[in-house]
């Protein structure tokens, strides 16, 4: 089972090897580096070790057969010419780098291996593997120390007649490095344009702050001697509204005490405005007349019901002369708003709400004043109630 396994470590770490020599190498700011460096100058496991013809299967098999593509030269005919794969080379080095690391970490079970491969049964004599898995240990030892051997002619460790003195490794690292220099030159040279960049950003901003201070102050100054005209049109205006609004205040207080004064006080006048109503409603060609007529006089009893049931109480003695229940009832009608001046009601502003108001006399300082108030207001109900009963 352990030789099963180094077995398939070997051929793997074999199998990588010589596909990497295929491989052509690239550098990210360099290009093309085969006249630099070339993969397949890497040192040929069929040269190191002539014995080895073959490659490991899976099956830990030791099979001595070389294939076409795998003498590790890259060299095929025109007609299986197969696609060229690219590898950087700093992921080449990587790479070269594992096989070391891996190989080294199979070593001491390799030599255990080659130890025992030439060792004997001490009492038959007999070789201390059989013959078939003697061949398998031989192959893999033969096809490990091809890969150490490679890897440190590589790696510049063992000299090699057919490269020079310099190992591919070094190569490799010296792109390496010109790759890094060279990154590191594009960084300075772009932190310095970025520097000079953000001067320039810098100079341009104070430039435009000093020319966007003196438009502001320029606007500034338009918008105070605009608000300052604006000003000037909004005093005029507001005396033009304060005018307008103190004449239509004395144009209706004039015409709310011609309307007053147009209204006569007492019995006989709640009984013409009654009249009145009678007749506006009657008056109705599509027969709605008794019914608006009905509704009228039967508002004006809940009225004056409540305020002589409660006479004390304001709210039942302030009548809103724009609320719409009051002018579709009784308002809306000829006399509706009159009988209100005529059994006693004076206009007024209550809250800022014009209403017809019935102000009841201090009882307490003027008894007859309030009797008289009083009476009136019974009046008009006595009125109403005879009206409805007609």
């Amino acid at each position: 089972m352990e030789l099963r396994k180094v077995e398939t470590e070997v051929n793997d770490i074999f199998t990588s090897y010589n596909a990497l020599q295929r491989k052509k190498l690239c550098a990210e700011n360099i290009g093309d580096t085969n006249d630099i460096v070339n993969l397949s100058n890497l040192p040929s496991l069929m040269d190191i070790s002539s014995q080895v013809e073959g490659k490991i299967n899976n099956e830990g098999d030791a099979i001595m057969e070389t294939s076409e593509d795998g003498d590790g030269n890259g060299d095929n005919d025109g007609d299986n010419v197969k696609a060229v794969i690219e590898i950087y080379v700093r992921d080449a080095l990587v790479e070269l780098e594992s096989f070391q690391s891996r190989l080294s970490d199979i070593q001491s079970k390799i030599e255990r291996f080659r130890k025992r491969s030439t060792e004997r049964d001490p009492v038959t004599d007999a070789p201390r593997y059989g013959e078939k898995t003697l061949a398998r240990v031989k192959t893999l030892i033969g096809a490990y120390d091809a890969l150490v051997l490679a890897l440190k002619i590589t790696f510049g460790e063992e000299p090699s007649p057919s490269l020079p003195p310099s190992s591919i490794v070094d190569e490799m690292k010296r792109i390496i490095q010109s790759e890094e220099d060279t990154k590191k030159k594009t960084k300075m040279d772009a932190l310095s344009a970025a520097e000079a960049r953000e001067a320039q950003l810098k100079k341009e901003a104070v430039i435009a702050a000093e020319r966007e201070a003196q438009k502001k102050a320029q606007e500034e100054e338009e918008r105070k001697k605009e608000e300052a005209e604006l000003a000037l049109r909004a005093e005029e205006a507001r005396k033009l509204r304060i005018e307008n609004e103190r004449r239509a205040e004395e144009e209706a207080r004039e015409a709310d005490r011609a309307f007053v004064a147009s209204v006569p006080r007492g019995g006989d006048g709640v009984r013409a405005q009654i009249g009145l109503i009678r007749e506006a409603c009657r008056s109705n060609t599509d027969g709605s007349g008794e019914k608006e007529w009905n509704t009228a006089i039967g508002a004006l009893h809940t009225i004056f019901t409540q305020i002589m049931s409660r006479p004390e109480e304001p709210k039942f003695r302030r009548i809103r002369r724009d609320h719409p229940k009051f002018l579709e009832d009784v308002g809306r009608h000829p006399g509706g708003k009159e009988i209100f001046i005529a059994s006693g009601f004076r206009l007024d502003n209550i809250e800022g709400v014009s209403c017809f108001f019935s102000k009841e006399p201090n009882i307490e300082h003027d008894m007859d004043g309030w009797s008289d108030w009083f009476n009136e207001l019974k009046e008009t109900l006595q009125i109403i109630e005879e009206e409805m009963i007609k």
